[in-house]
């Protein structure tokens, strides 16, 4: 069984991805795994709806670095076995999501907007053309790095 894999730099942003991961594990069949990287609190994601917690205390990971988190979060995801991987779309998670597909071969979309599951296919809406129309993306690889808009 594959898993959804849910990472943000900022602990809020996180609990909001695992509220929607929780939704779409339902519908997908996955299981819903959190990465606690650095200075984070495990019990929250579990408190959320995760039903595994990775966690490290390295001292790398006490601060942000892309090159770092994306290269700790592809062990991870390898671990968990996952088909997606949820990040937040802030300013890091941006950078973050293009680096963690690369590592992993996988599709990536930045600033998803919306989420849904269609015909068994996770579908993504964001905002395109400078926000004048709303374009709908699907990621056909097996593996997909999502980094969804906060809120």
């Amino acid at each position: 069984m594959g898993t959804i894999l849910v990472f943000s730099e900022r602990e809020e942003v996180a609990y909001q991805l695992l509220g929607k991961a929780v939704e779409l594990g339902r519908e997908m069949g996955l299981g819903v795994a959190a990465a606690a990287l650095g200075p984070a609190d495990p019990q929250g994601y579990v408190n959320r709806g995760a039903h595994t917690v990775y966690t490290s205390k390295n001292e790398q990971l006490q601060h942000f670095e892309a090159s770092v988190y994306a290269q700790a979060l592809s062990q991870v995801a390898k671990q968990a076995d996952a088909t997606v991987i949820l990040l937040g779309s802030t300013r890091r998670g941006k950078e973050l999501a293009g680096r963690l597909a690369q590592k992993l071969g996988a599709g990536c979309i930045t600033d998803a907007g919306t989420l849904e599951v269609q015909d068994g296919r996770l579908v993504c809406s964001r905002n395109a053309l400078g926000g004048a129309t709303v374009a709908t993306q699907v990621i056909t690889t097996g593996l997909q790095v999502i980094a969804v808009s906060p809120g």
